[in-house]
């Protein structure tokens, strides 16, 4: 059983880092032809993969920023939820709703600002990190009070919508494990 449990854990751990990297690089190739396409000009496929060569660690230094901070912020938020639903009571309930409505409202735009940052990485080569991380602010800044409302919405309905995908993946596996099992005949036990 132990053996087992290594397998899968290795597999997973694998199959995670696996995904990563094929995630990182998508994005990267993705900002690189969009970046290109959005100034007009062309880029070859020989071009695009030197230039990858040449910008992919400046963007996985921002990436790790941005994990961690992402991190950090959930802790942090985690932390001063905590003690509220330590002592259950309707007050505290709705407090700590109402500090998870403000915290989503502000991850939103961190997420924003991290996301620019990435970008930023990939477009200007010399500038990642912290330094990318402070640039994709600085961007933002004049965008806030009349721009951050749309990012926002436009957040909360993405981050809604693929929930409801991930449910509905879900459903669907549910449906075919059972129409599989029907199919051959075995006994569906619940």
């Amino acid at each position: 059983m132990r053996e087992d449990v290594a397998l899968v854990l290795v597999l997973q751990i694998a199959y995670f880092l696996a995904l990563s990297v094929i995630s990182f690089f998508s994005a990267l190739v993705t900002i690189l032809v969009l970046s290109m396409s959005y100034s007009a000009k062309t880029i070859s496929l020989k071009d695009l993969f030197s230039r990858i060569g040449k910008t992919w660690t400046g963007p996985m230094i921002t990436t790790f920023y941005v994990s961690g901070l992402a991190i950090g912020y959930s802790v942090f938020v985690v932390m001063l939820a905590a003690p509220l639903l330590m002592y259950p009571n309707s007050a505290t309930y709705w407090v700590a709703i109402l500090l998870g409505i403000v915290a989503s409202g502000v991850y939103l735009y961190l997420f924003v600002a991290w996301g620019v940052a990435i970008v930023v990485s990939v477009v200007e080569e010399s500038c990642y990190g912290l330094e990318a991380l402070g640039k994709a602010c600085c961007l933002l800044r004049g965008r806030v009070n009349k721009g951050f409302v749309n990012p926002t919405l436009y957040g909360l309905f993405l981050v809604n919508v693929s929930f409801l995908v991930k449910i509905f993946i879900v459903v669907a596996y549910t449906v075919l494990y059972f129409k599989c099992k029907k199919h051959h005949g075995e006994e569906i036990e619940l």
